[in-house]
């Protein structure tokens, strides 16, 4: 397979350099021929008509007479082939996958990702999911597998989108004869993620909206210290919110239960001899305002790494690091980890981010919640939301102010936890003293313990 670039000017060079050099044969220009372009030559129309493949893919690249050249393909038969639009370039960032690194995003290309996967290895592969730009999805494809190894697209028929004629199918119709499912939607736009989940398959799954998980500079191999360390045994996630009593945190205190605390828990530790074996932060901001406490902080702590820049946290001892992979999953279920190594899904609160997750994976048996009100009185600053009235500095106050309190977002993923556990043979318990938080079964705390 090969590209067949028609049109010689500006817009043709940018899709050279834009599809990749190595994979293009030549130009052809209804006006410009017998020379080259950047190293290729440039070919009449009948020209090309002798040397086009069956497997070749005509490229359209001319912003002004895109119409007209689309017509003459077509008297001539010629019906592989599709329009490339300079802004397509820029415009496509936005399907892609993308990831943060060191404080910037970052792009991943469909040839990357597939290769990552190593594509080529598949016979029979579906994608689930259609959109404007799918046709490079399926150039990529036919570049690394092949033609025939496209069994179809699963999705909404759409005319106008480019699919080569690659027919839509039903993925119950297919379910049987495939050996890879391309997920090709991203998390918050479907939850099909969860229906896949449900059922027995024997195909590969393939999301390619999980592609930072092949950046070794994600992997935190040390981590691994931590598996099961608690197998068996009950772990306490403390919040921060106004039901938060120093009594309780005693009566923890005095039955050495395993404690995990989040973002400034620590500044009640002056009224209290309780101390939280684990202190997890993921907001990029509270990390940095907290920055100059974390190696003061009793106990070890857990830094998510999205979107942290010039913070050389790591030559703290009492500190780990954990990539925290951010999908945008609202009005679906986030993700889970089953494997904090290389990383833990976002939930938009640092109680699923780290909390729930890190304590799946050191094998508690019985999680309880307690401090979380799930509820917010006026702004997010506002002192009557935490368990003391200087939790925040006034300066942070003005920064905090601004962010928005999303109850929904936060509820579907502690359905999703709650959903996990139950899969996975632990349980989760709100043993707050009050609060709105109904996700998971209520528990007195005054019973957990023995008077």
């Amino acid at each position: 397979m090969r590209y067949l670039l028609f049109g010689a000017g500006s817009t043709g060079v940018t899709a050279l350099h834009y599809l990749g050099y190595d994979r293009v044969e030549c130009f052809f220009d209804n006006n410009r021929f017998g020379d080259k372009e950047q190293g290729k030559d440039i070919i009449s129309f009948d020209e090309m008509l002798g040397i086009v493949r069956t497997d070749d893919i005509i490229v359209v690249a001319s912003e002004k007479f895109h119409d007209e050249m689309e017509q003459q393909l077509l008297e001539h038969q010629i019906e592989n082939y599709f329009v490339f639009h300079e802004s397509d370039q820029w415009n496509i960032i936005e399907a892609l996958p993308q990831f943060p690194l060191h404080g910037r995003w970052e792009t991943v290309s469909y040839t990357k990702c597939l290769s990552d996967y190593q594509i080529h290895q598949y016979k029979k592969i579906a994608i689930l999911g259609v959109n404007s730009f799918i046709h490079y999805l399926l150039l990529e494809l036919f570049f690394q597998n092949s033609w025939g190894s496209i069994a179809g697209i699963i999705g909404e028929e759409d005319e106008n989108y480019d699919t080569f004629g690659i027919p839509y199918v039903n993925l119950d119709e297919i379910w049987d004869s495939i050996d890879c499912l391309i997920i090709n939607v991203k998390r918050k736009d479907s939850p099909v993620r969860e229906t896949l989940e449900g059922r027995q398959h024997k195909f590969c799954i393939i999301d390619i909206y999980k592609i930072d998980q092949f950046n070794r500079t994600f992997y935190h191999s040390e981590l691994k210290k931590y598996k099961d360390i608690h197998k068996g045994n009950r772990i306490f996630l403390i919040g921060n919110g106004p039901s938060l009593r120093i009594e309780d945190l005693e009566i923890l205190r005095k039955n050495k239960a395993i404690c995990f605390g989040f973002n400034r828990i620590y500044h009640i530790y002056d009224r209290t001899k309780w101390r939280a074996d684990y202190v997890g932060i993921t907001d990029t901001d509270m990390i940095g305002d907290c920055f100059e406490d974390l190696e003061k902080i009793e106990g070890e702590v857990f830094l998510g790494d999205f979107f942290c820049r010039n913070i050389t946290y790591t030559n703290f001892p009492n500190v780990n690091i954990v990539h925290l992979e951010h999908q945008e999953y609202y009005p679906n279920y986030p993700d889970f980890s089953d494997d904090i190594t290389k990383k833990v899904c976002w939930g938009c609160t640092v109680t699923y981010d780290l909390g729930l997750q890190i304590a799946a994976y050191m094998g508690g048996t019985d999680i309880y919640l307690l401090g979380m009100d799930h509820s917010v009185a006026g702004s997010i600053s506002d002192d009557r939301n935490h368990f003391i009235s200087d939790y925040y500095t006034e300066e942070e106050k003005d920064r905090y102010n601004k962010r928005i309190f999303e109850r929904d977002k936060l509820t579907k993923a502690f359905e999703k936890a709650e959903l996990y556990s139950r899969q996975h043979g632990f349980r989760i318990y709100n043993a707050t003293r009050g609060g709105v938080l109904e996700v998971f079964e209520r528990v007195d705390f005054d019973s957990l313990f023995p008077q």
